[in-house]
């Protein structure tokens, strides 16, 4: 009887340890929705021009290094190494005219070893004019 239940003990921690990591997984900071910085603590003021078919290119498994050489330096505090996300602030043309512009906060977010993994618009009107 002791046998069996020496036995069991080894695989109900390995059980809980496997459940609490599935837990982790699911709340780590690149698994979460995007949060977007207020637009106004930005160190671009209003925004930044931008090319649309750069947008094209920032794609998953871009490093930072190439994120950075199409997109230039975050325009908020967050730093630009190391982190999880970088944000900025981009002025994108509707198509309506010379004065036809829409301010559009967009978010990179890196993996653990600094790739994107993803990109997101706080608007989803703003990846109209993108595509």
């Amino acid at each position: 009887m002791k046998i069996n239940g020496m036995r069991s003990l080894p695989n109900a921690l390995l059980g809980a340890m496997l459940l609490a990591g599935c837990n982790t997984a699911s709340q780590s900071p690149a698994n979460k929705a995007p949060e977007f910085p207020d637009p106004g603590t930005a160190w671009v003021i209003g925004g930044a021009y931008a090319d649309v078919r750069t947008f094209k290119r920032v794609v998953p498994g871009l490093t930072e290094n190439q994120v950075y050489l199409l997109l230039r330096e975050p325009h908020f505090s967050e730093g630009s190494y190391g982190v999880r996300a970088w944000n900025y602030v981009f002025r994108i043309r509707t198509g309506g005219g010379d004065a036809a512009y829409m301010t559009c906060q967009y978010q990179v977010r890196f993996d653990k070893q600094r790739f994107v993994q993803a990109t997101y618009w706080r608007d989803p009107a703003c990846a109209r004019y993108v595509m």
